[in-house]
């Protein structure tokens, strides 16, 4: 990740809006791991914790994990092939609805394939009542969206009473720093209607700026 920061060290606010955004989404992608980085080797903290899980505590569960780079996909597939763990991938690309009924026919009934990979624009269309797993391997930016994907997995018709939601996130990254945004943001529109809120008081100057101007 530092490699790739330092990519970018010339970049200042006035830099062209272009540019800052395709730094902000190579160091978004690069928080998955070295493979959407074009590196020709796999190492990604975040496929680690998930195939230890797998071979862990979620030995006897059912797995959605969704992630929205490609290139990291393949390298989480090689993972599983090589540990003998079960699959199907499913992205808005590459299955046509037949195809996308028969993985996800197939999720449901053969006990031996344990992993649905697939990207969060698939999501709309399934029901994944037989997981009570669910992992987001990218960060959302939009906690909404973490409620609607947790829905494939747990709503009316599960066969769990229970499903647990994971969203891996990568320290001292621009994923942190989002995080920490997304959270300041939150609180401020949790109390912004609380009269006896303290929470613009502990705002600095240029933070209260930019609220007003996001």
């Amino acid at each position: 990740y530092a490699q790739v920061r330092n990519g970018f060290a010339k970049l200042t606010p006035n830099s062209p809006p272009k540019e800052i955004k395709a730094a902000a989404l190579k160091l978004r992608q690069v928080c998955t791991g070295t493979a959407t980085a074009g590196a020709s080797f796999d190492s990604s903290g975040k496929f680690d914790w998930i195939m230890h899980q797998l071979q862990n505590d979620w030995a006897d569960n059912k797995i959605v994990v969704f992630n929205n780079w490609k290139s990291s996909i393949a390298a989480l597939e090689k993972r599983l092939d090589s540990a003998d763990i079960g699959y199907v991938t499913m992205t808005s690309d590459q299955n046509n609805q037949k195809q996308r009924e028969q993985d996800r026919q197939k999720f449901w009934d053969d006990k031996n394939c344990r992993v649905l990979i697939g990207t969060t624009a698939i999501e709309k269309s399934l029901n994944l009542q037989c997981a009570n797993i669910q992992v987001n391997v990218d960060m959302l930016y939009n906690p909404s969206r973490h409620q609607q994907l947790a829905g494939r997995v747990h709503r009316v018709g599960s066969i769990h009473d229970e499903a647990w939601v994971f969203s891996l996130l990568t320290k001292d990254t621009v994923e942190e720093g989002v995080m920490k945004m997304l959270q300041q943001k939150q609180a401020i529109s949790d109390h912004v209607f609380d009269d006896n809120s303290e929470i613009f008081e502990k705002l600095t100057t240029r933070e209260l700026f930019n609220l007003i101007r996001s």
